[in-house]
């Protein structure tokens, strides 16, 4: 699927989510959660941009943690599916 989209299309989907923030308010959404920041390490910066989010987020009080995915990119669920799934788990436990 990913493969198969058009250039055109990935640039109009980048782009509506240019100027897409979540940071306000979501501190208070999250506080009293337990919350997992995952990225492949091989997905360009946003490992670098969770790890800041986690900054973030843990100075407003929010219990947080952040994982890379080893030799994955930026679908670390499918390029690396089982390591992906033992990070899960264990968060869930």
């Amino acid at each position: 699927m990913v493969i198969s989209t058009p250039v055109e299309g990935f640039a109009a989907g980048a782009a509506a989510l240019q100027g897409y923030d979540v940071l306000p308010g979501l501190s208070e959404k999250l506080r009293g959660k337990k919350v997992l920041l995952m990225a492949g390490e091989r997905d360009g910066a946003l490992p670098g941009v969770l790890k800041g989010l986690k900054e973030t987020l843990e100075k407003d009080g929010v219990d947080v943690a952040f994982e890379q995915v080893p030799g994955c990119g930026h679908l670390p669920m499918v390029d690396g599916s089982q390591i992906w799934l033992d990070i899960v788990e264990k968060f869930l436990e």
